[in-house]
This record gives C-alpha cells, sequence and structure tokens, in this order.
C-alpha cells in the first residue's frame, strides 16, 4: 500500500497458507508503521479484506488430512 503524495511506502500485505489441508486457515499478515492514524489503519483493513473477499476468495479445492 502506498501513499499517493511522495509514493512511499506506509504498509505492507502479506497472504500465507499454511497448509495443504482443509481445515489449516490462510492468514492476511497487515504490518503497519507506528504513527499511522487508527481510523487510516481502519480503513486499509477493511480495503483489505474486502479486496480479499472480491478477488482473491474462491472455492478451495484440497484434500482433507488424514
Amino acid at each position: 500500500i502506498k501513499r499517493v503524495s511522495d509514493n512511499t511506502q506506509v504498509g505492507s500485505i502479506a497472504r500465507t497458507e499454511t497448509g495443504g489441508c482443509c481445515n489449516q486457515n490462510e492468514s492476511i499478515i497487515l504490518d503497519f508503521p507506528k504513527d499511522l492514524n487508527v481510523n487510516h489503519k481502519a480503513l486499509m483493513l477493511a480495503a483489505v479484506f474486502q479486496l480479499d473477499f472480491l478477488v482473491f476468495d474462491k472455492p478451495r479445492y484440497c484434500l482433507p488430512c488424514s
């Protein structure tokens, strides 16, 4: 996520998979700078989860763990 004004990075988003089994979850890791306003963090967090749902959420094709 970048600021438009000076193009400096204000946070990072990483999507990780914890395993290949259906019962294991994926996680989204958000890293914000400490000086970022709480309201901006909330807006960015909402945008991340909305984008994750609209763009990346798809049926899970995996095998159950034995």
